[in-house]
């Protein structure tokens, strides 16, 4: 299904609202693109401090999951095994993907791991990891859970 890009815009400027307050606690940078309907995100984890970027492309956002991906920006590297932190309670598959109905480049469709998931149902699956802040809140707990998160991957 395709969304008209001044709908998936709205949907993503209300839930930039709900983000900021977030982001400003934990130190995150935003920068959201408008025109592109794409999201760049720095954080970083507690534990080593090492910084991650993440890349969010929001095309067709709600029919669609956003497509989730983590990149260097200093070496101009996406999606590469140097980009992703590994650990994370499976959510960072060694693909090198952010594994998760809400990501979608986890679905099989597009590369990923899963084809037992329907790309429409994804807000359905996690419930309450259906909205961005939400999702970037947990991979900002990933990155901090000493018990699961392990560094960069390569």
């Amino acid at each position: 299904m395709v969304v008209a890009p001044v709908v998936a815009r709205a949907h993503v400027e209300v839930e930039l609202t709900e983000v900021q307050e977030w982001a400003a606690r934990r130190g995150w940078a935003l920068a959201w693109h408008p025109d592109q309907l794409l999201l760049e995100v720095s954080m970083h984890s507690a534990i080593d401090a090492e910084v991650y970027e993440l890349e969010v492309s929001l095309d067709d956002y709600r029919a669609k999951p956003p497509a989730f991906e983590f990149k260097r920006t200093a070496t101009g590297e996406r999606g590469a095994h140097r980009c992703y932190p590994k650990g994370g309670l499976g959510y960072f598959h060694s693909q090198p993907v952010l594994c998760a109905p809400w990501n979608r480049k986890a679905y099989s469709a597009l590369g990923g791991p899963h084809s037992d998931w329907a790309m429409a149902q994804w807000a359905t699956y996690r419930p309450n990891h259906s909205r961005l802040g939400d999702i970037l809140a947990l991979i900002q707990e990933l990155l901090d859970d000493r018990s699961s998160y392990q560094g960069r991957m390569a």
